[in-house]
């Protein structure tokens, strides 16, 4: 992947153009340097015995400046050193650990005339006495190549070592953009994930407002608002519902019509404040000893109707009792000397017997006979239970 196009490739070639112009100012210095390394080396009394005129004087006096010459080509000429030792070990074709050198014979004997053709001096007296290489290389026309195979070896490389370069930054470059593009990415993501989940969140709260804005009102229908029992709708379609399905299974169950007793003279004597708060009292002890599979229920004004499925006019007798007994005990806040008391009539209908099943038609029928009985209970005294089986 390139990151040159449009204008950036523009920048990108001027920028490689600059970087060639100061490799090349690199080369070049670096080539001169081995040229004159060369020139220094093939006429230095030290390397060779071949001295002209006035070299000896010229050489002493500028001697540590091309001593440091010398340490510094020899930094640039060291790898080409290895290679060429390397190679010659390897394939046995340069014994001499020195090479590339060239003694006086043959072609190197020719070509050190053409390039000092001077004669020698004596290869006695000056220079045994310059000469530091050992005497199996000092000899006349000693001749080494390396400092010019070094200046053509770094202008060869001048262009890998560009390419090189670019191709590494170019690299670079793409896997930081890459890391940059996967980065802005996943940072993106994240943002629509978050954004996302943010949403949820408002859509499950908004969610769960409304279940419970439903579940209110769905209890509000069926719940009377002072009383909080069940209402008079409520009872009506859930005593068709159980009488059905008692009737169909042929199974038991009880209906208790519950009254509180002279409830107008609460009303008259201590207010309809007062007559409230025995209502909400009287419903809290009756929703709170309703059996457990039983529906409680305010029939209308201060009756209300219990039903119980599977529940037997004995049971049933036996829980009414329990509720009167409660309901003499309780107190009301607001009126510390009222009392009050509840007549309760019970009706039971087993639908297991054929007699039972074919006087009772409808739900009304049972209800009637709850209401039979606690017409008798009001009749007879208030404050009883008259249980009665259809």
């Amino acid at each position: 992947m390139s990151l040159a196009t449009g204008s950036d490739e523009v920048s990108y070639n001027r920028q490689k153009k600059e970087f060639n112009s100061i490799i090349d100012l690199v080369m070049t210095i670096v080539s001169i340097t081995l040229v004159m390394r060369f020139v220094l080396v093939i006429m230095d009394p030290v390397f060779t015995d071949v001295q002209q005129v006035g070299s000896i004087e010229i050489y002493s006096a500028f001697r540590p400046l091309i001593d440091i010459l010398y340490s510094v080509t020899d930094i640039l000429l060291a790898p080409i050193n290895e290679v060429i030792n390397v190679f010659g070990h390897a394939t046995g074709l340069f014994p001499n650990d020195i090479f590339p050198s060239m003694r006086s014979e043959g072609f190197g004997l020719w070509l050190q005339e053409r390039l000092n053709p001077l004669p020698p001096f004596a290869k006695q007296g000056i220079a045994e006495y310059v000469l530091k290489s050992p005497p199996s290389t000092w000899m006349p026309g000693y001749f080494n190549w390396t400092a010019l195979i070094g200046s053509i070896f770094y202008l060869v490389i001048r262009p890998v070592i560009t390419d090189t370069y670019f191709t590494l930054r170019n690299w670079w470059q793409n896997v930081l953009v890459e890391r940059m593009y996967v980065k802005k990415r996943q940072d993106h993501y994240d943002e629509i994930l978050e954004k996302k989940n943010l949403e949820l969140q408002n859509a499950l709260s908004q969610g769960k407002f409304l279940e419970n804005e439903i579940s209110q009102l769905s209890t509000s229908v069926v719940t009377d608002e002072l009383t909080k029992a069940y209402n008079r709708r409520f009872f009506s379609e859930k005593i068709r519902e159980l009488f059905n399905k008692h009737k169909q299974s042929e199974q038991i169950m009880s209906v208790m019509m519950v009254d509180i007793d002279h409830f107008k003279k609460v009303n008259d004597n201590y207010g309809h404040l007062i007559g409230d708060e025995v209502l909400i009292l009287v419903s809290e002890l009756l929703r709170r000893l309703t059996p457990e599979s039983g529906y409680c229920c305010r029939y209308g004004g201060e009756e209300f109707a219990i039903l119980m499925p599977k529940v037997s006019l004995e049971q049933a007798a036996s829980n009414a009792e329990l509720i009167r007994n409660e309901v003499l005990r309780l107190s009301f806040p607001s009126a510390p000397d009222l009392k009050s008391s509840i007549s309760i009539g019970v009706a039971t209908a087993d639908f297991s017997t054929t007699d039972v099943k074919r006087e009772l038609h409808h739900y009304e029928d049972l209800l009637k006979y709850a209401d039979d009985a606690l017409y008798e209970a009001k009749t007879s005294g208030r404050n009883k239970v008259i249980p009665k089986r259809v």
